[in-house]
């Protein structure tokens, strides 16, 4: 804790009431709809991370990319309580490290529980209040993020340290707290995420994962410093919670570690969860149109030049080529991206959304009339890459192809529309709807099957 916060100043909390915005609070439903932009992707990230106080320098990074087991970093982007003054996080810094191949994990480090060992500044115990804070909380982080160049579908997550659970009305301020961090990320078209103990705000959250009166994040990153990398078996939360790339464990505390002649002093962490995505640029090696959807056929949107720079956050392989989105939503084929295989890699496009139904199934093709595949449950992500038509409750709808196989209904989905199509999803290129063998999606890429 000493490391991650700071036991001080901090910019005053807004205490105000917003009445539209309880009201809305208090008949939520744990599933709400990320209001994705078009230009948006989510980014999974699966092995090991490292988090330390302030955010190491280039060469740091460079030499630790190159012989450490790290892949990811945790990084304090905001928070009245960040204990270091992170001089070196700009986003050039993220566009410099990005390009040496690290994945990063977003940290707010904002008020804590107001049972909380050593912090002077707490959130409120009156839970419209605490809401309220947890929303504000949510702007600052939104902001630091746009400057830093996290792009939207990034994950983003609220730093809770430990807190007494046996105190009610403490546990309902985090709750609330939670909530409304959750809410203002989602309506900005980010993933929401909380740090905490497992003794405390993990199993907390994990108690609350049903509640009507509880806005759920998407992924939870646990602190357990048992040495194990497991990210099953959490002691009072049970595996079919955050189940589907939705998971961080800190294994181990602060302790120091040495790669390519630098010390660091770290945290260590096992993640399968999603973290913060970055637009990379390139240049084009020809003249090239940009289109609405991943497909030659699709309506071109503009012209770009041979040179051009583009800003490119995620591929999807579909059976003409690869594609690359960029920032503002449209698509080049990969082979007029400059690099060619020599360029770093971009991760699979997706765009995640919670099951919203307490039980289902996800099939083997786009209709009930195909076989149902696996069960999924209330809180997974369903780790959307495409979707295509399809009837759902009985009408005109949506079928979601899910990255790594599998299908779910629209309406399974805490979508912001359940009838029609997801802003940001392409639709999928579908070779053949027979329900004698399972439909082959456009697209690929790495994630869960559900």
């Amino acid at each position: 804790m000493k490391r991650r916060m700071l036991i001080g100043t901090v910019g005053a909390a807004a205490t105000s009431l917003l009445a539209a915005g309880v009201t809305t609070w208090a008949l939520a439903k744990p599933a709400t709809a990320v209001m994705y932009p078009e230009g948006a992707s989510a980014t999974r990230y699966i092995g090991l991370a490292f988090d330390t106080c302030d955010a190491p320098k280039r060469a740091v990074m460079k030499a630790w990319k190159q012989s450490s087991p790290y892949g990811a970093v945790g990084i304090y982007i905001s928070g009245g309580n960040r204990a270091c003054d992170q001089s070196n996080l700009t986003e050039d810094w993220i566009q410099d490290v990005t390009a040496q191949g690290w994945k990063f994990l977003p940290l707010d480090v904002g008020l804590q529980a107001p049972c909380a060992d050593r912090t002077r500044h707490p959130m409120s115990r009156d839970l419209a209040t605490a809401y309220q804070q947890g929303r504000n909380a949510a702007t600052g982080a939104l902001r630091a993020a746009a400057s830093l160049g996290l792009q939207p579908g990034s994950a983003l997550y609220t730093d809770i340290e430990s807190f007494n659970q046996g105190d009610a009305g403490c546990v309902d301020a985090v709750r609330s707290y939670v909530s409304g961090w959750t809410f203002r990320l989602h309506r900005n078209g980010y993933l929401s995420g909380v740090y905490g103990n497992l003794q405390s705000a993990v199993r907390q959250l994990s108690a609350s994962h049903l509640a009507e009166n509880f806005f759920r994040p998407d992924a939870v990153w646990s602190a357990q410093w048992d040495g194990s990398t497991r990210l099953t078996g959490w002691g009072g939360v049970p595996d079919q919670q955050w189940a589907a790339g939705q998971r961080v464990k800190q294994y181990v505390g602060d302790h120091n570690e040495s790669y390519g002649g630098y010390t660091l002093n770290i945290d260590s962490n096992a993640i399968d969860a999603p973290v913060a995505t970055v637009a990379q640029p390139f240049k084009l090696t020809a003249a090239q149109s940009a289109h609405v959807g991943p497909a030659s056929g699709e309506l071109v949107k503009r012209g770009l030049g041979t040179g051009s720079t583009v800003d490119l956050v995620c591929q999807i392989g579909t059976p003409g080529g690869t594609w690359d989105k960029l920032a503002d939503g449209t698509w080049v084929p990969d082979t007029a991206v400059a690099g060619g295989a020599a360029k770093p890699l971009l991760p699979p496009c997706s765009v995640p959304f919670q099951i919203s139904s307490q039980w289902a199934w996800s099939r083997t093709g786009p209709g009930t009339e195909y076989v149902e595949d696996k069960p999924v449950y209330a809180g997974t992500l369903a780790w959307v890459q495409c979707e295509t038509p399809g009837v759902t409750l009985g009408r005109p709808g949506y079928w979601a192809s899910l990255a790594g196989g599998g299908w779910v209904s629209g309406a399974l989905l805490a979508r912001p529309h359940i009838y029609q199509r997801s802003i940001g999803v392409p639709l999928c290129v579908m070779p053949s709807r027979s329900p004698a063998a399972s439909a082959i999606p456009a697209v690929s890429g790495a994630g869960t099957r559900l």
